[in-house]
């Protein structure tokens, strides 16, 4: 049997095992955490330049690296905001994209750029989506707005993953906190997996848990608690409820109880396997064996070989941001037999409304 690759937090983990690999790591998060603060002290000065775009921007980011489900958040956000009559539009760093990583790639209706040039989750995003919201890709967020608002006619921006993008000025903050990985257990980078403090929540206009559905009623409590001794914003409640699977080749819709009591293996590379393995266990899945990849990994065809050979007869299911990485060739791998796992962000009424109503606020230019 093939050995998986070795994550970089497991390699993390073991050199934090070792004394000296501690000491380094630890010195390393001081020095890390340092030049974070000084950077954001250098933008609330007017040191460093602050661009504002003509449409309000919402920032969706988290205090930590991955896991907390931001993707399915956006796809949510977009969603409540269609059926009101507004058009957002997404703007994204495009995180391992491997052409054009200084221009402005767009995923849009009629316009479907190689997937080498947007990276895994904004494909996810555009496809998720049905390619009616447009996503604009590019580290220059600016620069990606304003041809957001002005060739696509976007009424707001929604900003992924930019909680520490000081560049462009935002309206609205809305910070993503994994109640099964909370800040209060971590550690800043490199030690753990934070880029700045927990003291960042004073920037929140909103704090929403994802994963909720992992822990019980008292750590959700203990978590609103440790927000508290930050921010007064509103905190707000999610999950992650898996919807269906979907067939990688035909793109057909399969029930969510499709695979009850059967034989499956599950391969990933995103920032929190263990929601997505837990996910496929609750619905009475017997994983047959577990590959985990590193976030935003690139498969390779004999990675999807040895997946294909552990399994067997056995179907492969893995996630829509994983399918996004698989060579163009993977039907000749891997054969046919391969599900993506829908999943949506679900909210009670109450949260759902109050993050509607938050949105809503925005002067929109219509």
């Amino acid at each position: 049997m093939t050995q998986k690759p070795e994550t970089p937090e497991e390699r993390r983990n073991k050199l934090r095992k070792k004394w000296y690999g501690k000491a380094v790591l630890f010195s390393a998060s001081l020095l890390y955490g340092a030049g974070a603060a000084l950077r954001e002290k250098l933008y609330k000065s007017g040191k460093l330049k602050t661009e504002k775009l003509d449409i309000p921007v919402i920032c969706v980011g988290n205090l930590s690296t991955g896991g907390t489900g931001k993707t399915p958040a956006i796809i949510t956000l977009c969603t409540m905001l269609l059926q009101e009559g507004i058009k957002p539009a997404v703007l994204t760093r495009g995180y391992n994209r491997k052409k054009n990583r200084d221009s402005v790639t767009v995923i849009a209706e009629g316009d479907n750029p190689p997937k080498e040039e947007c990276g895994d989750e904004p494909l996810m995003i555009a496809r998720e989506l049905g390619h009616k919201v447009p996503v604009l890709i590019s580290p220059n967020r600016y620069a990606s707005g304003t041809v957001a608002a002005f060739q696509y006619g976007a009424d707001l921006a929604i900003m992924d993953d930019g909680f520490q993008h000081f560049q462009l000025k935002r309206d609205i903050n809305i910070v993503l906190v994994n109640a099964a990985q909370p800040f209060t257990k971590d550690h800043l980078l490199p030690y753990g997996n934070l880029r700045e403090t927990p003291k960042g929540l004073e920037r929140a206009t909103v704090v929403l848990l994802t994963h909720c559905e992992l822990v019980d009623r008292k750590e959700i409590d203990n978590l609103r608690e440790a927000v508290r001794e930050y921010t007064y914003a509103p905190v707000l409640e999610s999950s992650h409820k898996p919807m269906s699977f979907l067939k990688a080749d035909t793109e057909e819709d399969y029930d969510i109880g499709f695979f009850n009591g059967r034989d499956a293996v599950a391969l990933s590379g995103i920032g929190n396997p263990e929601s997505f393995e837990g996910n496929l266990t609750r619905l009475g899945i017997n994983i047959r064996q577990t590959w985990r990849y590193p976030d935003h990994h690139n498969y390779t065809e004999d990675e999807l070989m040895s997946a294909r050979n552990a399994a067997g007869s056995a179907p492969i299911i893995t996630t829509f941001k994983d399918f996004s990485r698989f060579p163009e060739n993977w039907k000749e791998l891997i054969g046919t037999d391969v599900y993506l796992l829908k999943i949506a962000l679900d909210m009670d009424d109450t949260d759902r409304k109050s993050i509607l109503r938050l949105m809503l606020t925005l002067k929109i230019k219509k």
